[in-house]
């Protein structure tokens, strides 16, 4: 997402504070990503850690709403969550646009998920009703 983030917004301040090169910050839980991507990943800002993961709790307690986009959002912005952001220009678009891709994909995700597990349950349905005669 900060990928995404970073190429969207052309101001400069934008872009370097969605990561955190800093990766002494996040101790021995981040020794195994450091192991493994050989200086290619970028650790996100904690700050964008946050929202993320406040945005995953209000999604995840209205995952199966019909109106979980405005739900989870009105949940998260009860939160009163403080996001310090370099940028104060760009600080509103930012927050609606980290809001907005994060809920979009976890929608995704989510029903992918429920489509996977209801083919396995309509192709036993399916192989059922071959066994009944009508």
């Amino acid at each position: 997402m900060a990928k995404r983030l970073t190429a969207k917004t052309k101001c400069q301040v934008c872009a370097t504070s969605f990561k955190n090169l800093n990766t002494t910050t996040y101790g021995t839980n981040a020794d195994l990503i450091m192991a493994k991507s050989r200086g290619y990943l970028s650790h996100p800002n904690s700050n964008l850690f946050i929202i993320v993961k406040s945005l995953e709790l209000s999604f995840t307690k209205f995952k199966d709403s019909p109106d979980v986009f405005e739900e989870a959002f009105e949940d998260f912005f009860k939160k009163n969550i403080s996001f310090k952001f370099s940028c104060e220009e760009h600080k509103q678009t930012v927050l609606s646009d980290i809001y907005t891709y994060y809920i979009i994909m976890r929608m995704r995700q989510y029903t992918y998920i429920q489509n996977q597990s209801n083919k396995k349950l309509n192709t036993t349905k399916k192989k059922l009703s071959k066994l009944v005669t009508t």
